[in-house]
């Protein structure tokens, strides 16, 4: 499930970022 693992790591990136800018 390679397309799952990497769903959940933009979802994780996308995250991040928005908690981290303004």
């Amino acid at each position: 499930m390679l397309l799952v693992h990497t769903w959940c790591v933009t979802v994780t990136l996308k995250s991040n970022l928005h908690i981290t800018l303004p």
